[in-house]
Formats: C-alpha cells, sequence, structure tokens
C-alpha cells in the first residue's frame, strides 16, 4: 500500500513539473511576443520620427531656389540640427554633394579630370591603381577583368555605367573599408555633367579643381572668407591676370557656385532603440517646381 501511494506522488510531481515546464514556455513565448510587439511599435514611431525630420528638408533648401547662390554660411549648411521629442529626438545633417567630386566625371575622363582626381587620391594617401579601377568601373563597358567581381564569394556582376549612389564604389575590386571611409567626403555620384560648386567644396577639392588657373588666383580663392558670387567673377578675374579672353583651356564648365543636389543624414533615437535614412533631395531653380525628394534609403550601423 505504502508502495502506491509512492507511485502516485511520483506521478503527481512529474505532472506537476510538466505543467510547470508548459507554464513557464507560455511565459516566455508571450514576453518575447510582448518584446517582438513593443520593438515593431518603437520601429513604427521612429519612422514617423524620420518621416517628421525629412519633411524639414525642402524648408532649409528652399531659400536655394530663389538665391542662385549656395555656401556654407546658409541655414541648410547647419551642422547636426538637432531636434528632442517625446523620449527621444532627432538629429539633421544635410551635405551639398555638388561640393564633392563627381565620380561619374570619370566615365569621359580626360587631362582636367585625371589630374584632379589624381590629385586628390594623392593627398588622401589611396592608390592611384583603385582610382584606375574606379575609373573602368563607372565605363560603359565595365571592368576589363570582369572575372574577378565573378570569382568573389558572394560572385558580383559589375554593370558599366555611371555609379548611381556612391555606395556602388564599396564593389570596387581593391575597395576596402579604410579607402572608402576616406573618399566619401570627397566624392559623389551625380550625372555626368553636374558641376562643383567651389563654396562648399573642402580645401582638398577645391585645391585640385583650380590648379589650372592663373598662380595669382589660387591663393585668392583658397583664402577669402565670403563666397564666390558667380563663375563669372572669376572668369573676369583670369582674363585681367593673363590680359586675353581666350581662357577656353580653363575648366570654368565644370565649375559652380549654385547646387542643386544635396543628401540629408537623420537619425532619430527613441529611448535606447535608434534609426537612421538617408534621403537625395533636388533643388530646381524654375520657380513652379519644390525641393524635390530623389531617393531614400536605410542606413545601418
Amino acid at each position: 500500500m505504502t508502495r502506491d501511494r509512492g507511485v502516485v506522488l511520483i506521478n503527481a510531481l512529474v505532472i506537476v513539473l510538466a505543467i510547470s515546464a508548459v507554464a513557464a514556455a507560455l511565459l516566455a513565448r508571450s514576453e518575447a511576443a510582448r518584446i517582438r510587439a513593443q520593438g515593431a511599435q518603437s520601429g513604427e514611431q521612429l519612422e514617423l520620427y524620420l518621416d517628421a525630420a525629412e519633411r524639414l528638408v525642402p524648408d532649409l533648401l528652399g531659400p536655394e531656389r530663389e538665391a542662385g547662390l549656395t555656401h556654407p554660411g546658409q541655414a541648410w549648411a547647419t551642422a547636426g540640427m538637432r531636434f528632442p521629442i517625446d523620449r527621444g529626438g532627432v538629429t539633421l545633417d544635410i551635405t551639398d554633394l555638388q561640393g564633392r567630386l563627381n565620380v561619374n566625371w570619370l566615365m569621359h575622363g580626360g587631362d582636367y579630370v585625371d589630374d584632379v582626381f589624381a590629385s586628390v587620391f594623392n593627398e588622401l594617401g589611396v592608390p592611384l591603381s583603385l582610382l584606375h579601377e574606379i575609373e573602368e568601373f563607372v565605363s560603359h563597358a565595365g571592368p576589363a577583368g570582369a572575372g574577378r567581381y565573378l570569382a568573389r564569394r558572394p560572385a558580383v556582376l559589375p554593370r558599366g555605367g555611371p555609379a548611381r549612389v556612391l555606395q556602388d564604389l564599396r564593389a570596387v575590386d581593391g575597395m576596402t573599408p579604410r579607402y572608402f571611409a576616406l573618399l566619401e567626403p570627397v566624392l559623389a555620384a551625380l550625372a555626368v555633367d553636374t558641376r562643383l560648386n567651389l563654396n562648399t567644396a573642402p580645401e582638398i577639392v577645391k585645391k585640385a579643381a583650380i590648379a589650372p588657373l592663373p598662380a595669382e588666383m589660387i591663393p585668392e580663392i583658397l583664402q577669402r572668407d565670403t563666397p564666390i558670387r558667380s563663375i563669372s567673377e572669376l572668369r573676369n578675374r583670369a582674363i585681367e591676370i593673363l590680359q586675353t579672353e581666350e581662357i577656353e583651356h580653363l575648366p570654368f564648365e565644370r565649375l559652380t557656385v549654385a547646387s542643386r543636389w544635396f543628401q540629408a543624414d537623420l537619425l532619430a533615437r527613441l529611448e535606447d532603440a535608434s534609426q537612421r535614412r538617408r534621403v537625395l533631395f533636388f533643388v530646381d531653380i524654375s520657380p513652379e517646381m519644390p525641393v524635390q525628394r530623389v531617393m531614400g534609403w536605410a542606413v545601418y550601423d
């Protein structure tokens, strides 16, 4: 009889343990579902924060349509603009992409383009062999040694033609994270005929871009503390120095003082969560056209 009672007790304990295990599993699953729901809710709220910040960008860029002049003293150029929002906030940075060297210039090259890129790469300590690889990568035919790309794991099929965004260059053979980090602040991927803005270009780019100009003009441009008002101003100064109107050999057709292409980098924070977004904007010069959102994509840390 005692043995039977012991068996019953053991069976009861086994049942209790089984029920406890099931209850623990259900609680764990419930907690996981709660965490997923909370994460999804936080993600949606962060998206709303980013949407709100993105809508501020046209207001910051709008005056550029009227002024016809783009320079670092304008409102859009304020670094790290912060906007607090309930339990978090958004940080906004706008970059003038025309203040960077357009990598798609390399599609048609020429002595001037080759010299400017070579000068910038040398200053940064990036090998010219990588410059040559980028030039092939954006050419219409694509890289000559495409087999190197196809042999990768995963394989890359270089399509040739202009880079759509600068991040395309991460796939270039020989491009390392270090080289990309050095090049990203000075390069952009824009339409082939887009001009370089001397007012917003970093000194390393500006110095390379104006190297063919008369020697007297170079310190005048590099040391000035006011924006260049027009490229005509530079043309007239070159004519004055050279005492001739034959200045077609100078690269004024590559340069501008008014930009149309901008990049907005947004970072939204909500308590311990964060989310990034990058958006391209085009500012139209016609008065009836607004600032246009061209594309946007997520940026992951």
